[in-house]
């Protein structure tokens, strides 16, 4: 028992001696704590790059529109119709991007952008053709009597566009 005694001891004896009281010890001034603060983020190095797949800041990386029915069309829906809006490449048949809306009520608002693309790890940049179909029973895959189609009048359009309007004015 007398080891410890002496170990407790000397670790008392070096606490006290060392001065190490922290009851009374005050904060360096605000003037020296914001002066150290602001120099060591002004060393820092050029500023950060993001990764390839983030979409560009300042410039939303997305295309927004609205949706309506041409007239004379409008008896052709149905509550199970499926509304799904589509981003291709300029000249491709194949979709980057899909928006899938159940049920949607015209007209009807859309915003299409990184979040609905068919490979995530793509980029959602550039020019790109926007189409819809409305489809009656909901499934992917070509149309069927009673679908609904249409594409915006001035494809292709630059991802970031807005009021990106056309209606759905093809019958099959």
């Amino acid at each position: 028992m007398r080891p410890a005694y002496h170990w407790a001891l000397a670790l008392w004896l070096a606490l006290v001696l060392a001065g190490c009281n922290t009851q009374n010890a005050e904060p360096p001034p605000r003037e020296i704590q914001a002066s150290a603060t602001t120099e060591r983020f002004a060393e820092s190095p050029s500023p950060l790059k993001l990764p390839p797949w983030h979409p560009p800041i300042g410039k939303a990386a997305t295309i927004e529109g609205r949706i309506s029915l041409a007239p004379g069309l409008d008896g052709n829906t149905s509550p199970e119709a499926v509304l799904f809006i589509i981003a291709r490449p300029s000249g491709s048949k194949m979709p980057v991007a899909v928006v899938r809306l159940e049920g949607p009520t015209f007209p009807v608002g859309y915003t299409i952008g990184p979040q609905h693309m068919m490979i995530p790890s793509g980029r959602f940049e550039g020019e790109v053709e926007v189409s819809a179909r409305l489809d009656g029973d909901g499934l992917v895959g070509p149309a069927q009597p009673g679908d609904l189609e249409g594409s915006y009048p001035n494809n292709p359009v630059s991802v970031g566009e807005g009021h990106v309007d056309f209606q759905l004015d093809k019958l099959y």
